[in-house]
């Protein structure tokens, strides 16, 4: 999941990703959730929600029908 700024990133850091491996559970949508919640910190509350709904939904799908190890990707980007 990328998720692009409106605005040029303070530093390097800011882009820098952020990769979690989520337990094959239901749970782990509410985790990954979170995961985006902390990630994006600072951003628009619509984005953050936008971004959540999303990685509810892939998450969600990938521990009802992926027989492979879970792992939440997210890369902050500066919109080009």
């Amino acid at each position: 999941m990328t998720v692009l700024l409106d605005r040029p990133a303070a530093d390097q850091n800011e882009l820098t990703p952020v990769r979690h491996t989520l337990p094959h559970s239901p749970r782990s949508a509410s985790l990954a959730r979170a995961i985006v919640r902390d990630a994006l910190t600072g951003l628009s509350r619509s984005t953050v929600q936008t971004a959540q709904l999303l990685a509810n939904e892939l998450v969600t799908n990938a521990v009802l029908h992926a027989r492979s190890m879970l792992v939440l990707h997210i890369t902050v980007a500066e919109h080009r």
